[in-house]
């Protein structure tokens, strides 16, 4: 603002404190409840906006991510379904010209303590043998089903019952010779592997019932519940039918914990707002008493404090559409990761096979393979990030030296390009408790980010060392390093400084880390090169 301006605007200002041009009402009064009002008019229009934003994609991200969930939960219980009707039509057809004795109908499958009672019943349902825990109880049950099981169905899997205060159901398979009906009374018990994958995709908020709608039984997993009932205002929900089965699976997640980030961003939001409407009227207040002398200085105070509202939501609506583009790759990575994986595998072994029937090939023969081989083995790297990246398998830990790790993950880069690399860690120690598979992945894309940040010339150095109860395992180079800009980004999926690659790399490689209770870090200066540090726990104290 320059002083033309501001003679300009003390002008005005000079006119409307003349006590003969003003109203009734004092410009001490009516400046502040106007700047007030207009500030305040503002900041809820775009709080209100922020709000309907975030409540709109975290509603839109969680159906999603529910329905996926209750689709996988789907498959994973008519898998069990499946091999339930498989291994009753086994047993129906043991039993087909053989005798029907007790032992003959006894149960030698697996998860033998879920069956609870054994029968073999008649056309018309009546009990001829039964044998089990449970036989007393369950002999007298009624199997209505039997009548209108299809004659080309030789399996049939009924809804639930309540017997002994515990949730019961039958799996009926027709013994060929037509001497009556195979049933299995299995107890319905608590899906743990169930529990355990709702968890990990959603969070222990969520809730997993499974009924059977026809008899009105219904279980959470845990104990006999009523049936689900759904409230649009308070949760999300997702039902799913169990193809081959009578059943219907419904998961149920509060909007509360969805909500929780929009409502956070609402109270920053109400926060900031008061601040700039407290500010704000004191402002004006200060300017009817000092306004030819402060002007200037107050209007650039307003200027700065309504520039920070809006980079505050700018910061959080970026924050959620990043949220929305890794969830979309999340989902999509596992399926096209395997799907690339079956070719890549097939140009490998076409390479493999033309350098074995090509033994006397010309040198440029040879640079075009290898040039294949390497590309191959940068897609495959790409996959392998996008992979890992879409889910993490629980780290499989056991007593794994270093060294070892380092001189596979060595052999494993190949060439690389004119640069050298000296291994400090070569011998059997440091030994650490960690998920081999993992923990080479991590040192694999260490060394090859170094190569490629080098292009043809350098050096890396691989050292380690015990301090603190942990091993500090280091990768450094004396590469161009990293842009001070750059270190606090480094980490951050789908962020790449290279013309190759998609940013994975190093995400998931502190994910892997941190899975296995450690960490991974970096140090770097423009020019100066870069190390790696990943901290891992002595294998002696894990293992205590």
């Amino acid at each position: 603002m320059n002083d033309h301006h501001v003679r300009d605007i003390r002008r005005e200002l000079g006119t409307t404190l003349d006590p003969r041009r003003r109203g009734r009402v004092p410009l001490e009064v009516r400046l502040p409840l106007f700047i007030g009002a207009l500030l305040l008019a503002i900041v809820v229009g775009m709080g209100y906006g922020a709000y309907a934003m975030g409540r709109r994609a975290a509603v839109d991200g969680a159906t999603q991510r529910l329905g996926s969930v209750s689709e996988q939960l789907r498959d994973l219980f008519q898998q069990s379904a499946t091999q339930l009707r498989t291994l009753a039509a086994a047993s129906a057809r043991k039993l087909a010209g053989s005798p029907k004795s007790a032992a003959a109908l006894a149960y030698d499958g697996p998860a033998r303590e879920q069956v609870v009672a054994t029968q073999l019943r008649d056309g018309t349902g009546r009990v001829i043998t039964s044998t089990g825990a449970w036989s007393a109880a369950l002999d007298s049950a009624r199997l209505g089903e039997l009548t209108s099981m299809p004659a080309n169905d030789s399996v049939l899997i009924a809804g639930f019952r309540v017997v002994n205060d515990s949730l019961v159901y039958p799996v009926v398979a027709r013994v060929p010779d037509g001497s009556g009906y195979l049933v299995y009374w299995r107890k319905l018990s608590a899906s743990r592997r169930a529990r355990e994958q709702l968890t990990r995709l959603i969070g222990s908020e969520a809730a997993l019932y499974l009924g059977s709608p026809s008899t009105g039984n219904w279980t959470d997993m845990e104990t006999h519940a009523p049936p689900p009932v759904v409230d649009r205002a308070r949760m999300l929900a997702a039902a799913q039918r169990i193809a081959g089965t009578p059943w219907e699976l419904a998961v149920h997640f509060p909007l509360a914990p969805v909500m929780a980030p929009a409502r956070a961003l609402l109270r920053r939001i109400a926060a900031l707002a008061a601040i700039a409407l407290l500010l704000g009227l004191f402002g004006t207040w200060w300017i009817t008493r000092y306004i030819l002398r402060s002007l200037e200085a107050t209007v650039q105070l307003r200027t700065a404090e309504l520039s920070h509202v809006l980079n505050e939501l700018r910061d959080a609506q970026e924050t959620i559409v990043r949220k929305e583009k890794l969830a979309t790759l999340g989902q999509l990575a596992s399926g096209v990761g395997h799907e690339l994986r079956n070719p890549l595998g097939v140009m490998t072994n076409a390479v493999y096979f033309l350098r074995l029937v090509l033994p006397q090939q010309a040198p440029q023969v040879t640079e075009y393979l290898d040039i294949l081989q390497q590309q191959i083995t940068l897609s495959e790297k790409i996959v392998s990030d996008l992979l890992d990246f879409a889910r993490l398998k629980q780290p499989q830990r056991k007593l794994v030296s270093l060294g070892d790790v380092t001189r596979a993950q060595i052999a494993r880069l190949g060439s690389t390009n004119g640069v050298s690399i000296e291994n400090g860690v070569d011998g059997p120690e440091p030994k650490v408790l960690i998920d081999e598979v993992q923990i080479g992945q991590v040192v694999f894309n260490l060394l090859t980010n170094a190569v490629q940040a080098m292009d043809g010339a350098g050096r890396i150095v691989i050292r380690a060392r015990r301090e603190n109860g942990s091993v500090h395992y280091e990768v450094a180079d004396n590469g161009p390093g990293i842009a001070p800009e750059n270190l606090g980004k480094i980490f951050e999926p789908l962020f790449t400084t290279k013309a190759r690659g998609i940013g994975l790399g190093l995400a998931v490689s502190r994910t892997l880390a941190r899975a296995n209770d450690g960490d991974l870090t970096v140090t770097s200066a423009a020019g100066q090169g870069a190390t790696f540090h990943l901290k891992l726990p002595v294998a002696t104290e894990v293992a205590a």
